[in-house]
């Protein structure tokens, strides 16, 4: 699965919202993982305590591990394609 993350970095500068705005796209994750990031978004957003602000994922790709840290305090959406 491709994933996406679109999120609002913290502004050091006195810069608009909309300048602040990223994307950083992932490529292919695999989908239990995504599940994964996609559950403990919602989690957090819903102020649930079951999930923390950062969060650490793991997954193999081409036979290296990838790490992947999220911040949800900064993401605002989540983008997957099959």
């Amino acid at each position: 699965m491709v994933l996406t993350i679109a999120f609002r970095a913290p502004s050091r500068t006195e810069l608009s919202a909309e300048l602040n705005l990223h994307e950083r796209c992932f490529g292919t994750v695999p989908s239990a993982v995504v599940e994964a990031i996609i559950r403990d978004f919602a989690a957090y957003h819903s102020n649930l305590p079951t999930c923390d602000q950062r969060e650490l994922y793991r997954y193999e790709a081409s036979g290296e591990e990838r790490v992947l840290a999220v911040d949800f305090e900064e993401v605002i959406a989540i983008i997957t394609e099959d």
